[in-house]
């Protein structure tokens, strides 16, 4: 997606199949789910990687294709199939199919379905790509309707994919012409990134989740710049660095981490090298 200078192909997909996993690894031990989304990062994956070195051979969706269509599957695990070749389509730039298999996949998946939210999100993707590509309103004005009703299907800012939803609804917004509110959309997202920072569990995590987050707060900056909304800039700024500082304070070094869970012994070792 072209915001702030960066293309939905490099910046869409691969942040999507990073919360699938995330969203495997939340799941229990045992459930039947987290085979079904590995087979599907497994053979999105590759396909990914192929898309950033070149076109990729339109017969290499075969195998995918085939998985989607078969006759056995229900509407749920085919919906799943369906968003995984959509979502592959989209990275080897065949938009057009990838619009029709996930427009099919959030069809036939029950709104039920925690991931009716993912196919949501990559139809969203698609949507805003194609108007990029094309400029036909009408796929700004879908992608909007798609962004917006999973949104609807989340519990608001503490859900997963809410900043990634958001930030990219508030693109398709401005696109619309909607700047104002593509700029408030855009601060939906960076409280969602706030939740998130909360939540990690470790330095490691929080970190990651800051850094994404202060990415993000610098495109909604040069959105607020754009439309002459200093005001705006500052707050968005603000929120970046705020999460920086919050990852870093509240989870600080791992000696402290160590100290703070009584391992005094194993805390000086790792801060002396040894």
């Amino acid at each position: 997606m072209r915001r702030a200078g960066r293309s939905s192909r490099s910046w869409g997909l691969p942040p999507l199949l990073e919360e699938l996993r995330a969203h495997r690894d939340r799941l229990p031990r045992g459930d039947p789910r987290t085979g079904q989304i590995d087979a599907l990062l497994n053979t999105v994956g590759p396909l990914l990687g192929a898309a950033a070195g070149g076109p990729i051979d339109p017969a290499a969706f075969g195998p995918l294709r085939g998985n989607a269509e078969r006759p056995e599957l229900d509407p749920t695990e085919r919906a799943l199939r369906l968003c995984g070749l959509g979502m592959a389509e989209l990275a080897g730039g065949q938009t057009d199919a990838a619009v029709e298999h996930l427009r099919e996949a959030v069809t036939i998946g029950p709104d039920s379905d925690s991931r009716k939210v993912e196919c949501l999100m990559a139809l969203g993707h698609a949507l805003v790509q194609r108007y990029e590509d094309h400029r036909k309103r009408r796929d700004v004005v879908e992608a909007i309707e798609v962004l917006e009703r999973a949104r609807g299907l989340t519990a608001g800012p503490a859900h997963p994919h809410w900043a990634q939803l958001s930030i990219t609804l508030g693109w398709a917004q401005r696109l619309r012409g909607q700047r104002p509110l593509g700029r408030r959309t855009g601060q939906d997202a960076l409280l969602g990134h706030t939740v998130a920072v909360l939540l990690q569990s470790g330095t490691a995590a929080a970190t990651a989740a800051a850094r994404h987050a202060a990415s993000e707060a610098l495109d909604v900056a040069r959105w607020c710049l754009e439309d002459n909304d200093a005001v705006g800039a500052a707050q968005a700024l603000d929120a970046g660095r705020g999460l920086v500082l919050q990852a870093a304070v509240r989870f600080g070094t791992v000696t402290d981490q160590l100290m703070s869970l009584g391992d005094d012994e194993l805390a000086h070792r790792w801060r002396h090298g040894g």
